[in-house]
C-alpha cells in the first residue's frame, strides 16, 4: 500500500517550510532510496516567469527545503524545467527558485537540449524527445504545485513531468494527442518511463479557478510527500473534492499500473509539527480553510481525508473529455454546441501575442490582424488544449460553456 505524508504547514516561513517537508519525509521512512554521491535532478514547476506570489509554480521555499533535506541525506543536485514558450532561466529568476538554487550551490541544467528516446512500452508515446540532463541523472525529484488546469483538471506530480520534454517539442505532443483523454494517457507513459524517484508537493497555497497560470491563490496548508505520483495526485483530487477518477491522469496511472488510484488502497498520514500548531488554529479562522483536523492521524486516504476537503474549491470551467464524433466536419454545429472554447476578454487582453505563439496547431487556430488587435479563434482548427489560457499572462482567456455541454457527464465528486 504507498503511503501519502501531508504535513501542516501555514506559510511559506523557511523554519515551518523545512520541519513540514521533514516530517512528510521522516514519515516515509525506507520509502526513500537517496545513496550519498547519487545526482539527483529536482524537477519544479517552472510553468513560466511570473512571481511566487501568483501560486503559479513551485514556491522556493519549498524548493529549498527539499533541497536540503536530500543534500542532507548525501544527493548531488541540480535542477531545472521546460517552460511551454519561456526560457528556463527567465522562469527560475522570476519564480525565485534561481536565487534558492544559488544560495544553495545547485546548478540549473540545460533544458534545452533534447534526445530521441524510443518508449516500446507506452501504450501511446512509443518514442519522444526527451532533456539529456534528465536521462543522465541517477534519479528524479518530482516538486509539483497543487493547480486546477483547464485540460486535466488538476496538474499535480504526473502531469508536473511533461516539463521534462523541452518546450517547443510539447507542442508536437499537444497535436497528437488533443483530447483530455489523449493527451493523460501521453503524460502516463510519460511518468511511467521516468518514474520518479520522490515526490513532494507544494500546497501551502495552491490555485483554484482559471489554473494553471491565471487563476485565484488559495490557501491550502499542506505539504505532501510521496514515491507514489498517482497516490499523491489521487489524495489532491480528495482534497479538491473529486474523485480520483475525474482527473484522467490519475485515473489512467491507476488503471495502468503507474501507481495507486483508489483513496482505499493508499495509507495516508498527517502531520500537524508542534511549533505551528498556534499559526494552523489561527489559519482555520479563514472561512476558506480546511475543516480542523487532529494532530497526527493515519489510515486509509478515504478516512483521513474526510475532514480534510477545501469547501467550495472551483474548479475550471472546460469540458471533462472529448467525444471524438464531435470533432468531425459532420456534426460541426454538435461541436459548437457542447465543447467549451476559450474566448479571450478584450478589456483584459494586453495584446501581447503570447496565446498565438502557444498554440500547438498550424496553421494557428488563433490569429491578430494586426499588432495592436485582439486575436481572434478559428474554432474548426482549434484543438481544446487550452494552451492560449495556460500562457496568457494577462489572465484574458477564459472558458465559454457550451450549451450542451452537459451531455459530456458532469464531474464525479466525493460525497461530503
Amino acid at each position: 500500500m504507498p503511503r501519502v505524508a501531508i504535513a501542516a504547514c501555514p506559510d511559506y516561513q523557511d523554519d515551518r517550510v523545512s520541519a513540514a517537508v521533514e516530517a512528510a519525509l521522516s514519515a516515509l521512512g525506507d520509502d526513500i532510496v537517496v545513496r550519498p554521491g547519487e545526482r539527483l535532478l529536482l524537477k519544479p514547476n517552472l510553468l513560466s516567469a511570473v512571481g511566487p506570489d501568483r501560486a503559479a509554480t513551485t514556491h522556493p521555499a519549498v524548493f529549498s527545503a527539499v533541497a536540503r533535506a536530500l543534500a542532507a541525506r548525501g544527493a548531488v543536485l541540480s535542477y531545472g524545467d521546460s517552460p511551454g514558450i519561456e526560457s528556463p532561466e527567465r522562469a527560475a529568476r522570476a519564480s525565485g527558485i534561481a536565487a534558492a538554487a544559488e544560495a544553495l550551490g545547485i546548478p540549473l541544467e540545460d533544458f534545452t537540449l533534447s534526445e530521441a528516446v524510443e518508449n516500446p512500452e507506452g501504450r501511446v508515446l512509443k518514442s519522444f524527445q526527451l532533456v539529456r540532463a534528465v536521462r543522465a541523472a541517477d534519479g528524479l525529484v518530482d516538486l509539483p504545485k497543487f493547480k486546477t488546469h483547464a485540460l486535466c483538471t488538476l496538474t499535480g506530480a504526473v502531469k508536473n513531468l511533461f516539463g521534462c520534454i523541452p518546450g517547443t517539442l510539447k507542442a508536437k505532443e499537444h497535436v497528437r494527442n488533443p483530447s483530455a483523454e489523449s493527451f493523460a494517457a501521453m503524460v502516463v507513459d510519460l511518468a511511467a518511463y521516468l518514474r520518479p524517484r520522490l515526490c513532494v508537493m507544494d500546497a501551502v497555497v495552491g490555485m483554484e479557478g482559471n489554473g494553471p497560470r491565471s487563476g485565484t491563490p488559495r490557501r491550502v496548508g499542506l505539504i505532501l510527500a510521496s514515491t507514489d505520483p498517482v497516490a499523491m495526485d489521487a489524495v489532491c483530487a480528495a482534497l479538491a473534492g473529486l474523485a480520483p477518477a475525474a482527473v484522467p491522469t490519475t485515473r489512467i496511472g491507476g488503471e495502468t499500473g503507474l501507481g495507486v488510484a483508489d483513496l482505499e488502497r493508499i495509507e495516508a498520514v498527517f502531520f500537524l509539527p508542534a511549533s505551528m500548531e498556534a499559526a494552523v488554529a489561527a489559519q482555520r479562522e479563514c472561512p476558506d480553510a480546511p475543516r480542523p483536523t487532529p494532530p497526527s492521524v493515519s489510515g486509509t486516504a478515504a478516512v483521513v481525508l474526510a475532514p480534510m476537503r477545501l469547501p467550495d474549491f472551483r474548479l475550471p470551467d472546460a469540458e471533462r473529455s472529448t467525444i471524438r464524433f464531435v470533432t468531425t466536419k459532420g456534426v460541426r454545429f454538435l461541436r459548437r454546441a457542447v465543447l467549451n472554447r476559450p474566448t479571450i476578454d478584450p478589456e483584459r487582453c494586453t495584446r501581447c501575442g503570447a496565446c498565438v505563439r502557444a498554440c500547438p496547431v498550424e496553421p494557428k487556430a488563433l490569429a491578430a490582424d494586426g499588432p495592436r488587435e485582439v486575436p481572434h479563434y478559428d474554432y474548426s482548427r482549434c484543438i481544446r488544449c487550452f494552451c492560449c489560457q495556460e500562457f496568457c499572462p494577462a489572465g484574458a482567456i477564459d472558458v465559454r460553456k457550451a450549451p450542451l455541454g452537459f451531455l459530456l457527464g458532469p464531474k464525479s465528486v466525493l460525497p461530503i
